[in-house]
């Protein structure tokens, strides 16, 4: 429903069925919508902070005003990817609001 994509094209990624836009090619959870602004994503821990990242460094070397946000649990703080990604916001100022969330799942700390 944000940025007017159709629900009837998100729940058919949802199911992958024969009328997803995305033909079955990624998961049913990791939505893309390239013609609205949503990003294809990983599944991989920690992976999604560095494409949000690299998403926000592409949007602002092609001169737009966008802001990507991109999502994750406190346990991927482990991760080198998160470091990574943090380093890289930084240092090229990158157009990204990055949002930890204590959501108890987390295997590798207490």
């Amino acid at each position: 429903m944000a940025r007017d994509y159709p629900l009837v094209d998100l729940v058919n990624q949802i199911f992958s069925n024969a009328a997803d836009p995305l033909q079955g090619r990624q998961l049913p959870i990791l939505y893309s919508a390239r013609d609205y602004g949503f990003y294809s994503l990983s599944g991989n821990v920690g992976s999604r902070i560095g494409h949000a990242v690299g998403w926000a460094m592409a949007s602002a070397y092609s001169g737009d005003d966008r802001v990507a946000i991109g999502y994750i649990g406190e346990g991927t703080t482990a991760e080198g990817d998160f470091h990574e990604a943090l380093t890289f916001a930084a240092v090229y100022r990158a157009p990204v609001i990055l949002c930890v969330t204590n959501n108890q799942w987390a295997i590798s700390t207490f």
